[in-house]
């Protein structure tokens, strides 16, 4: 398996359960940028969130154990590089690899 195919697998996943102490960053933007002040949040910058405990544009701010939230999307996310290496918990939740795929 690759890293799309697992990327894609895990995003498929919708985890239910989270920490009582995790925080909730919503992606909101199919994008693949870092545009602040656009009051987009795309998957990029909320990894980049949840790693350096800063706040999106939708005033969401990582702490610890974080959950990113794709499930208001659908279609596919297109990379334009690798994503930034996740060295934090973090918890991603999708709405189903049917329905959205990150490439």
């Amino acid at each position: 398996m690759n890293a799309r195919q697992t990327l894609s697998l895990t995003i498929g996943l919708t985890l239910i359960a989270t920490s009582a102490h995790a925080n909730r960053i919503i992606v909101n933007s199919n994008e693949d940028n870092q545009t602040v002040g656009d009051g987009m949040v795309t998957f990029r910058e909320a990894i980049l969130a949840a790693e350096m405990d800063t706040e999106t544009d939708l005033g969401d701010v990582g702490d610890q154990q974080d959950v990113i939230d794709l499930t208001m999307l659908s279609g596919q996310i297109d990379l334009g590089s690798a994503l930034p290496v996740i060295l934090t918990d973090m918890i991603i939740v999708g709405p189903g690899a049917d329905q959205l795929s990150v490439m």
